[in-house]
């Protein structure tokens, strides 16, 4: 085996669109404009949503890591989607899913055999990284004799920007290819930036002055309602956040969407009313920038990301989704990202 920097030509990194310049695996700034909050700043070295994208004609193909921390801090999802590496190919035409990476709990270090053939061929290769854990290193092994090519163009140029919660960022998928956004990016062919972050996605201020300075982004999709605390926070916080973005973007289209449907509406009077709260503090911040003039700002019930009547078997725990849940997102996003963007 020979073993390559993925940061090194001809691989290519989406979706950690600072990590040129700061030379780490990292979805925001190392020196952001304003210090983040301190859990956005934490968790902004988890790779959710990044991948490395490469063509080569090989036979084998492996992964070693060293991780942040062990892949043991979540008790609702698995290894493999906190700190797994999972494998798609594509000969031509649709990439297809291959192999994942097994992961020991214990250790923050790993190497794994993603495709092992009798004989070599020439794919086109995308690596998805972990969601739930970040990386010190990331080394990719092909067979002695492999030859190693850029990745095919994307057909779709630009970025589609993702700013979210626990849900964005991918729990609970079963490994990192499962997450809406990665789901996103294959059915989509582009580039899709994962800036969910786990019970901090709550709209500061801080947080909309790193994100404007990402380059080429084509849309912007708030997916935070389920981060903020009430319908108050999100009348005060929304506005200011969509000022500073509209500041450096004046004419990028951006998506509102609320929660997913949980489980506890079907059941708690009082769990319906707290979101129909905040998703009318949405549609207020919405209709109040149609007002406005913003015509480029999209709206997008949460509820329409699931099947009406079954919306709750879409997920592990009443909130966050399976794989099943991530793939339902997917296509209705698909049909809202295709409407607004031709």
């Amino acid at each position: 085996m020979k073993w390559f920097s993925p940061t090194k030509a001809p691989f290519e990194i989406e979706g950690l669109v600072f990590m040129e310049k700061d030379g780490v695996y990292r979805r925001l700034q190392i020196n952001p404009p304003k210090p983040l909050p301190n859990d956005v700043a934490v968790l902004a070295n988890h790779t959710a949503g990044a991948k490395v994208r490469f063509r080569a004609n090989l036979s084998k193909l492996s992964v070693k890591t060293k991780l942040i921390h062990t892949a043991n801090t979540h008790d609702h999802m698995p290894a493999t989607c906190e700190s797994g590496i999972d494998c798609y190919i594509s000969r031509e035409g649709e990439v297809r899913f291959c192999h994942t990476s097994r992961i020991d709990r214990t250790k923050d270090e790993y190497e794994a055999e993603l495709i092992n053939r009798e004989v070599k061929e020439t794919f086109n290769i995308e690596l998805n990284l972990p969601l739930y854990n970040g990386l010190y290193q990331l080394l990719i092994g092909v067979d002695g004799d492999a030859e190693v090519y850029p990745p095919v163009k994307r057909e779709n140029e630009g970025r589609i920007v993702v700013y979210g919660t626990s849900i964005t960022q991918g729990g609970c998928a079963s490994r990192p290819g499962m997450c809406y956004t990665n789901i996103l990016s294959r059915k989509l062919d582009t580039e899709v930036v994962n800036l969910g972050f786990s019970g901090a996605g709550k709209v500061e201020a801080e947080v909309a002055l790193a994100i404007r300075e990402i380059d080429n982004i084509k849309l912007l999709i708030l997916d935070t309602d389920a981060n903020c605390p009430d319908a108050a926070w999100i009348s005060e916080k929304y506005p200011e956040f969509l000022r500073l973005f509209r500041e450096r973007h004046p004419d990028v289209p951006v998506l509102i969407t609320t929660i997913i449907p949980t489980a506890r509406i079907l059941h708690e009077k009082v769990s319906r009313e707290f979101y129909k709260s905040k998703f009318d503090a949405q549609v207020k911040v919405y209709e109040d920038l149609l007002k406005n003039g913003d015509q480029n700002v999209y709206f997008m019930d949460g509820h329409d990301l699931l099947p009406n009547d079954t919306f709750e078997e879409n997920t592990v725990d009443g909130v966050h989704a399976t794989d099943l849940g991530f793939w339902n997102m997917a296509c209705a996003f698909e049909a809202k990202i295709r409407e607004i963007i031709q």
